[in-house]
């Protein structure tokens, strides 16, 4: 297998999972594992050495059409917020108060002073608490992010934190000028062919950064692409190789109060790391963008899962029928088998 794969153009080149390595049955098994656990999977699509090798919608998901990405939207700011490093607009060094002199609170605490973009896109800004609530009811998030309590020092305890993502969109709004969405149009959105993305904002405006963005699940696919690929894309580059290498890179310790076995792996910029070398981004109800730079996979998914504890037994199967049955070795299956499988695919 290729280790640099510059495949997908605009239009998904679509082959069979045997010239990959996977078997028709795997596959199958795989699909037939979803039904059975009533796993509410949307949509699904399977890329290996960048040509989609699986593709499967849920009546009434259609390809093309915008899915909510939820939390998964923080992998795009974590990439907005690596482009504007490349341009050298930000430093992952930058203290976060230095960018909003008109938002702080009359006492400013050590802790609060020290955040920087690193923490931030790490999710170790140093917050005990889950602060989403009281800075979300309030107007000006930004005022109300840096009025919260740092109970930590900045960089020693994760908190997986919704508003240190949109804190990021916020910065990069200041020093460009621009919106997070105007911003990455023509450095990512339309390079990858996602050509109208839409992103909910704060009560003022900014965009949420966190959530709230809404493209199809193909763009997912070509993200994840882009990530395998070490930041480019269709021999364009997008974001600089040394990001994307910290980005997918353990920052932080997640493991505390964690049992979900690709949650506790470790935490890069806006990206869990996984067990065997893979990574991802996600979102609530089962949204995905899934990395194995080890067998040139990407898989992007969007469900409407119960729990997250319904996208961990989806990774499970993942790891189960994907991952562990890839052998560059196998030999085409017996027509029935791909019968079969192309029943649950387009």
């Amino acid at each position: 297998m290729t280790n640099d794969v510059e495949g997908l153009i605009s239009v998904m080149e679509m082959d069979r999972p045997e010239n990959h390595g996977l078997s028709s049955k795997s596959l199958l098994a795989f699909f037939t594992q979803i039904k059975q656990l009533n796993l509410k999977l949307n949509s699904f699509i399977l890329m290996q050495n960048g040509k989609a090798t699986s593709k499967f919608y849920r009546d009434p998901y259609r390809s093309g059409t915008p899915q909510l990405l939820f939390s998964l939207s923080k992998s795009f700011t974590s990439i907005a917020i690596g482009i504007a490093c490349d341009e050298g607009l930000l430093d992952l060094r930058d203290k976060v108060i230095s960018f909003f002199p008109d938002k702080l609170p009359p006492a400013l605490s050590d802790n609060l002073a020290e955040i920087t973009i690193h923490d931030l896109l790490s999710m170790n800004a140093g917050h005990r608490d889950n602060i989403y609530g009281s800075v979300a009811e309030q107007t000006d998030w930004v005022k109300a992010y840096l009025a919260m309590e740092v109970e930590h020092k900045p960089g020693t305890y994760y908190r997986y934190s919704t508003h240190s993502t949109y804190m990021l969109s916020a910065i990069l709004e200041r020093v460009t000028g621009q919106k997070l969405t105007e911003y990455l149009m023509p450095r990512l959105f339309m390079p990858l062919g996602i050509s109208s993305p839409s992103w909910e904002t704060c009560p003022l405006g900014v965009v949420a950064g966190g959530m709230g963005l809404s493209i199809p699940t193909e763009g997912i696919a070509k993200f994840g692409q882009m990530l395998l690929n070490k930041g480019r894309f269709n021999g364009q580059r997008i974001v600089s190789e040394k990001y994307i290498s910290l980005a997918t890179s353990m920052q932080s310790d997640t493991s505390r109060d964690e049992e979900r076995i690709d949650f506790s792996q470790g935490y890069g910029y806006q990206f869990f790391l996984c067990r065997d070398g893979c990574y991802m981004g996600n979102g609530g109800y089962g949204q995905l963008c899934f990395v194995s730079p080890k067998h040139q996979v990407v898989i992007a998914a969007t469900s409407s899962f119960s729990s997250m504890k319904q996208l961990q037994t989806m990774l499970d199967l993942v790891y189960e029928h994907i991952l562990m049955q890839i052998d560059t070795d196998i030999l085409f299956e017996d027509g029935e088998q791909k019968t079969d499988l192309d029943q649950h695919l387009l």
